[in-house]
């Protein structure tokens, strides 16, 4: 298979030559005048001309209570779990029936020990915030939720240093109604947080492996992950900060999935390591998806296939033709390393990407302005439906069918290194005859610089 490549440097000479590439989509239109469409450009990105950083900063905000502090100072009640049941000392509200421990008011509760098929449940009808502090915990439920937040204003669940916790469950819940919930090892109804500086393992052979219907704050060292369907999710936000993890998802890797307000179903990224496999996408975001920062090696749909074979010729209609055809519509499962349906912004870090779809994808736009990213893709490399933006950073696209696609491509600085099966940079028209129209336009504005 033949395969095309191109190398694109925009550095500091002509950091003032923004390339800004459009087509119509009036396909009865044949005047050059026509080729270029009215995109509103208010509307490409919230990103453009911020700082990623701060967008997040915007976006996200912190509680003191989303970091660690030291619990011994704050009245904690001592749940012991021995195996088959648990015992406490202390002040709060804990309700132990046979192997489940219930938790029924705001406090800091330290949990330590192994519960075999036992459960953990918050239900704090003061709607105040609740602490769980796993000191070397082991929680194992057949039918349910290890750890089961049913009510709480807020759960912050910390790692002293030093710790191994474990949390697993089995391949079926026996759930009260019919809302499959929870469905995850984790599950809180309400915000959740997790930090400190031990180790959290999840084991989520059910569904997910932890969920957040609201939003969800990781501010821990080391997390790892192994679930049938999703790793994490939060609905509202994703929130990290500096956090160790590593994901093996038989669905997506990190989901936000607020999909009814626009501002929000986030995911922000502020450095950290992070090693995902998924057997859908790496990382989806239903708002924006914003990273400014850390280390990512992401693989989806089981990676990029050995060789990306091309689609055939141009088959967009001209215009000119009059068929029938029956069309049969096939879902396929998403399988993106980085998408979203709002925004992506990329202001640094370093990015290994491995996709059997788009490595790099958004429903809206896509802005790179910093990091570097080595992409191996078996569709687009980078895919915005309504524009691509590269302010800064290093792009490197070792394998897809196309590197870079959208209906506007503005290439402002940075090095972009690609390799295609097809178009290396497409600026997508909506036939053929645009494409050539494009193409005349664009030949004769080169040949007068």
């Amino acid at each position: 298979m033949k395969k095309k490549s191109m190398f694109l440097k925009a550095g500091s000479i002509i950091v003032c030559s923004t390339l800004l590439f459009s087509c119509s989509q009036n396909n009865d239109s044949t005047t050059e005048s026509s080729t270029i469409a009215a995109v509103n450009t208010e509307k490409l990105s919230t990103i453009r001309d911020k700082e990623v950083s701060a967008v997040i900063g915007e976006t996200v905000s912190y509680s003191d209570d989303d970091f660690y502090t030291e619990w011994e100072n704050e009245n904690p009640t001592y749940i012991e779990l021995n195996g088959t049941s648990a015992g406490f000392d202390g002040a709060g509200a804990v309700f132990v029936s046979n192997n489940v421990v219930t938790i029924r008011a705001a406090g800091v509760y330290v949990i330590a020990g192994n519960l075999d098929d036992g459960q953990i449940i918050v239900d704090a009808e003061d709607k105040g915030t609740v602490k769980l502090v796993l000191n070397g915990a082991s929680i194992n439920s057949s039918n349910q939720a290890p750890i089961y937040v049913k009510n709480a204003g807020k759960t912050v669940v910390s790692l002293p240093e030093g710790t191994d916790n474990t949390l697993s469950d089995g391949t079926e819940y026996v759930l009260e109604d019919s809302s499959d919930e929870p469905n995850a090892a984790l599950f809180s109804k309400n915000n959740l947080t997790i930090n400190g500086t031990g180790k959290l393992t999840v084991h989520g052979n059910y569904n997910n492996g932890i969920t957040s219907k609201d939003e969800l704050r990781i501010t821990g060292r080391t997390i790892r992950i192994d679930s049938v369907d999703d790793g994490l999710m939060g609905r509202d936000v994703v929130a990290i900060k500096e956090v160790n993890i590593t994901i093996e998802a038989g669905g997506d890797g990190i989901k936000s999935s607020n999909d009814k307000d626009s501002s929000k179903g986030n995911i922000a990224l502020e450095g950290g390591t992070y090693d995902i496999t998924a057997s859908s996408d790496g990382m989806q975001a239903e708002g924006s998806l914003l990273i400014a920062d850390g280390d990512y090696s992401i693989s989806s749909g089981g990676g990029s296939p050995e060789t990306v074979a091309t689609k055939g010729n141009d088959m967009r209609p001209t215009g000119n033709e009059t068929t029938t055809t029956t069309t049969t519509v096939t879902e396929t499962k998403s399988a993106k390393g980085l998408k979203a349906t709002v925004d992506v912004a990329i202001g640094g870090g370093s990015f290994n990407i491995d996709s059997s779809d788009d490595a790099v994808h958004s429903n809206n736009s896509v802005t790179i302005a910093g990091g570097e990213l080595t992409i191996a893709s078996g569709d687009d490399g980078i895919h915005g439906d309504t524009a691509v933006l590269t302010k800064g950073g290093k792009i490197n696209i070792t394998k897809s069918y196309e590197g870079i696609e959208s209906k506007v491509i503005s290439i402002a600085d940075g090095e972009i290194d690609v390799t295609a099966s097809d178009d290396g940079i497409n600026v997508r028209c909506d036939n053929r005859q645009q494409r050539r129209s494009w193409r005349r336009r664009y030949e004769r504005r080169r040949s007068k610089t």
